[in-house]
């Protein structure tokens, strides 16, 4: 009873920290660019009551969709009304599940193990940061762990249930986001050596028994993926939509990367801001847990499960490498896969002797410690901080001011008003959210004439002189700033300026 209770209060007490790290000061952190698109099509889904997939860009409808409740709960209606709290709340919750995960792999890694990844999945600062984005990633990897959990216990007593659960956690990978193929691909490659070792020379006829329950997988996948792409069938030409996107994705310029980025991003120590960025320990107690159990006889299952996580991982990082197109966030359902196998070298801490129990715990704590001051550090000071490895192409804290100033500005200068707001260039998300509670903007790739009878207009880099010499005698310019590479530049009308400049303070 003694134990049980201290496994319990072991699970609480990561589950307060998964909800601490992922939540706390959760709208603080200025919108990203791909947070805003997401959250275009969320107020789409709100205002319209309809969704079309694009099969080019923005990747599946599931991150939305469960969005959509939540908005309406908290009586956000439209493109108006979202925050950032609101919308952040699916992927924090998501991110928050993700570390209770380890519970459904008990069988596999024993309870010490579990904890363990547990501990890695909460305190790592790669998947709290990206826990607090409205993108894709969190759910991504919700729904790969809850169908690797399925397919594991389908593997291990084969059933229809099991097979139909595991083909709905398939199914809402995809709806998540194409890149699932991905974690197919390396669940597959893993998954011949990994069935070596748990049925031994008979795998092969073991896995023809689990045939006939294959149409249940395949039930789970497709009824997922036609409910969620065809948005309920009120769109059926979503269900070609989602096959068709593998084919005509298209990848914006900017982010290719050597081989080598994830490797130094996650594996090499670096000091920037006085903060050691390091989640390599991760990576080597991974190692070290395929060294332990992976290369010896002893419990097929506990050997099975390292070999299929050791596998998986490295076949992620290799494909993921290999594509020149590179993100920070692709390697957060790489890394749910390392922290559980790093997570298996605990797995028989409470079957060795009291110095290396008590030196196996010692270690996880400092591990856990060491992420958690990156953690911590990456959601407060250095959130969009470039020296955080993890704010990737941030939005300045001067762009999140721009709109309520604006809004301040309008108010100062009536009757006259700053609209109609002209935005000249390309790029220029997340620039819309911080414009949304204006109703009049127009948004053109160069500018002309009729900049001179615009009340206020943002130019983007590569349209300074242009707009400079065009606006010259009537506009006052204002230098800011949008992302951390991309000034702009505000050019208020001469009256309204003069107008705001004269207005008493309050």
């Amino acid at each position: 009873m003694h134990q049980r209770l201290l496994i319990v209060f072991a699970w609480a007490v990561i589950a307060a920290m998964a909800v601490f790290t992922r939540f706390t000061d959760l709208p603080e952190r200025p919108i990203h660019a791909d947070e805003a698109t997401g959250a275009r099509i969320l107020a789409q889904r709100l205002e319209e009551s309809a969704y079309t997939f694009d099969p080019t860009h923005f990747h599946g409808p599931l991150l939305t969709a469960a969005a959509v409740p939540v908005a309406r709960l908290r009586g956000e209606t439209g493109w108006r009304d979202l925050t950032e709290a609101t919308i952040r709340i699916v992927p924090a919750l998501a991110g928050s599940l993700l570390v209770l995960t380890p519970l459904l792999l008990v069988r596999w890694t024993g309870h010490t193990g579990a904890l363990a990844g547990a501990l890695l999945l909460a305190s790592s600062p790669l998947l709290a940061y990206y826990s607090r984005m409205f993108i894709h990633e969190m759910l991504l990897a919700l729904a790969a762990l809850l169908a690797m959990a399925a397919l594991l216990h389908h593997v291990k007593q084969p059933g229809r249930q099991s097979a139909f659960l595991a083909g709905l956690g398939i199914g809402l990978m995809w709806t998540a986001k194409e890149t699932f193929v991905i974690t197919l691909l390396a669940w597959g490659i893993a998954f011949v050596p990994a069935a070596m070792a748990y049925w031994g020379p008979a795998w092969q006829s073991r896995l023809r028994e689990r045939v006939p329950t294959i149409g249940w997988l395949l039930a789970g996948i497709i009824l997922t993926s036609l409910l969620l792409y065809t948005d309920f069938f009120r769109n059926p030409g979503g269900a070609l939509h989602s096959i068709k996107t593998f084919l005509v994705y298209e990848t914006v310029a900017g982010h290719e990367k050597p081989f080598t980025y994830y490797a130094q991003l996650l594996l090499w120590p670096k000091i920037q801001a006085g903060v050691l960025w390091w989640e390599g320990l991760i990576g080597l107690m991974a190692l070290a847990a395929v060294f332990l159990h992976g290369r010896r006889q002893g419990n097929p299952e506990r050997r099975s499960i390292v070999i299929f996580l050791g596998v998986s991982t490295a076949v992620h990082f290799i494909i993921y490498s290999l594509i020149s197109y590179k993100t920070p966030w692709l390697m957060v359902v790489p890394w749910t896969h390392a922290c559980l196998l790093a997570g298996c070298l605990m797995a028989d801490l409470s079957k060795m002797r009291k110095s290396f129990r008590y030196a196996g715990i010692g270690g996880l704590a400092l591990v856990a410690a060491l992420q958690l001051h990156q953690t911590l550090q990456a959601n407060g000071r250095f959130a969009q901080n470039t020296r955080n490895p993890y704010a990737y192409v941030p939005t300045t804290r001067d762009a999140a001011r721009l709109g309520d100033w604006l809004i301040t500005l309008d108010a100062t200068i009536q009757p006259q008003s700053v609209e109609p707001i002209a935005v000249i260039g390309n790029a220029y998300w997340p620039l819309p959210w911080y414009l949304r509670k204006f109703s009049s903007i127009g948004y053109w790739p160069q500018a002309g004439e009729f900049l001179k009878d615009q009340p206020l207009a943002i130019i983007l880099p590569g349209h300074f002189e242009t707009v400079a010499d065009l606006l010259d005698d009537t506009h006052t310019a204002l230098p800011r700033g949008l992302r951390q590479d991309t000034p702009i530049m505000v050019h208020i009308r001469n009256d309204l300026w003069k107008q705001w400049m004269e207005a008493p303070e309050e």
